[in-house]
């Protein structure tokens, strides 16, 4: 497929349902074992469709360290979920999870929850960068 065919067909795909867009270029926020620490804030999605977009978003924190299944699945616990839940169900916590989730419903997520992950990221990468929530008036 050319690209401008892949341009055209993720155009289609924002406008159609931003949501699950989004939801699927936050792949990248998926966790490693190494990353998992009891006490880090996580979104953790309850459902991933074969195509990748991702239902049931939860703001939560990891409750304990990673462990294999006997097929080689590496789980850990989740604040509010019973049993081990599945890495690839994990997503850190960044602006683009944040907005993934908030699109996706889960309304405990604000603006200003978005704003701070943006502002954490710049500063880690040495960025100054002023971030602001709302309007700016003239």
């Amino acid at each position: 497929m050319s690209s401008a065919g892949i341009t055209a067909l993720t155009l289609i795909r924002v406008l159609t349902d931003p949501a699950s867009f989004l939801s699927v270029g936050i792949n990248i926020n998926r966790m490693k074992a190494s990353e998992i620490k009891v006490g880090t804030p996580v979104i953790y999605w309850g459902v991933i469709k074969d195509d990748g977009r991702r239902f049931d978003p939860l703001k939560t924190v990891i409750a304990s360290e990673p462990w294999k299944l006997g097929h080689g699945e590496e789980v850990c616990k989740v604040a509010g979920k019973s049993g081990g839940v599945s890495l690839r169900h994990l997503d850190q916590i960044t602006a683009g999870s944040l907005m993934a989730a908030k699109l996706s419903g889960l309304k405990e997520i604000s603006d200003e929850d978005i704003a701070e992950a943006t502002r954490d990221y710049f500063t880690k990468n040495g960025v100054n960068a002023e971030v602001s929530v709302g309007k700016k008036e003239a």
